[in-house]
Formats: structure tokens, C-alpha cells, sequence
């Protein structure tokens, strides 16, 4: 996923190690997606100010 120039600098990521785990309003990383064999789950909301 391509963020535009001007909003990379301050576009929340959240991150679980080296990887991008999701971009809010953008998408979620693969190996992040609740699936069947999903045994835990963190639920996270980003509210704007």
C-alpha cells in the first residue's frame, strides 16, 4: 500500500515487530486478518481529534 508523500510523515501506523501490522483507513496486513484458526484477537479503534 502506497500513502501519499504528504501524509507519510504523519499517518498512524501500527506495528508488531518489523512488520506493518495495519494503516488505519488503508488496510490490514495479511498475516493480521482474524481467520478460523484465530485464538486471540486485539480490537483497536483510531478516533480523530
Amino acid at each position: 500500500v502506497k500513502l501519499p508523500r504528504r501524509a507519510r510523515a504523519r499517518w498512524p501506523l501500527v506495528c508488531v515487530d518489523d512488520e506493518i501490522a495495519w494503516i488505519p483507513g488503508y488496510r490490514l496486513g495479511d498475516k493480521f486478518k482474524v481467520t478460523e484458526k484465530t485464538q486471540r484477537v486485539v480490537k483497536l479503534t483510531l478516533k480523530r481529534p
